[in-house]
């Protein structure tokens, strides 16, 4: 119940989550910003790692890239698991391959957090 609660709730509570975050995107290359928006799209709802809830999925960062490869990376994508679905259907290869160059760039420290304003990644900010 209180999962689905979660859920109900997160439409409402995410731009506040969004804002109250500290990783820019500044510095990021056209392609490592397009990776962050599928992240923040498609993957964060369990990989975000927002202090107030506890995290359904791991926290994504680079050392994970590094320590399992790009390939098992995109495969693990592809194909999901018991506990993640599949995006072979959503993403094209270009994609994963933008994701996974964002995740390169994210320290552990700041694993896979929201930018700190909408601006910086859907450039339509104040």
């Amino acid at each position: 119940m209180k999962v689905l609660l979660f859920f109900f709730c997160l439409p409402f509570f995410f731009p506040l989550t969004l804002a109250a975050q500290t990783v820019s995107a500044k510095g990021l290359s056209e392609t490592e910003m397009t990776g962050l928006r599928l992240f923040v799209q498609r993957c964060s709802v369990c990989h975000l790692a927002v202090p107030q809830y506890k995290a359904y999925a791991p926290h994504l960062n680079q050392e994970v890239v590094k320590a399992r490869g790009d390939d098992a990376i995109r495969k693990f994508i592809l194909q999901g698991s018991p506990r993640m679905p599949g995006f072979q259907y959503t993403f094209q290869q270009a994609d994963i391959d933008q994701i996974i160059s964002y995740l390169k760039t994210v320290k552990k420290e700041g694993a896979a957090q929201a930018p700190s304003r909408s601006q910086d990644i859907f450039g339509n900010g104040e």
